[in-house]
């Protein structure tokens, strides 16, 4: 499940076990007309403190709605 958008390269969403922050990326062979996006893990995290570091040292400029949504979250992942 996505949690937030933070740019047009870059996500973080949640599963069981953790958040995963995740990149954007054209799929191999395609073209701009045509190309299919295909997010990928980049980053995995347990704790919120984490995930907002990796996102600073990462994504570069973030939607300030994101980061405000990522630092609601609780401090572990449950």
């Amino acid at each position: 499940m996505m949690i937030a958008r933070l740019n047009d390269r870059w996500r973080v969403v949640d599963d069981p076990l953790q958040w995963m922050l995740q990149y954007r990326r054209n799929k191999h062979g395609s073209s701009a007309e045509d190309a299919e996006d295909v997010w990928g893990g980049r980053r995995f995290f347990r704790t919120r403190t984490a995930l907002l570091r990796d996102v600073r040292e990462l994504c570069g400029p973030v939607d300030p709605s994101a980061l405000r949504i990522i630092a609601s979250l609780p401090d572990r992942h449950a």
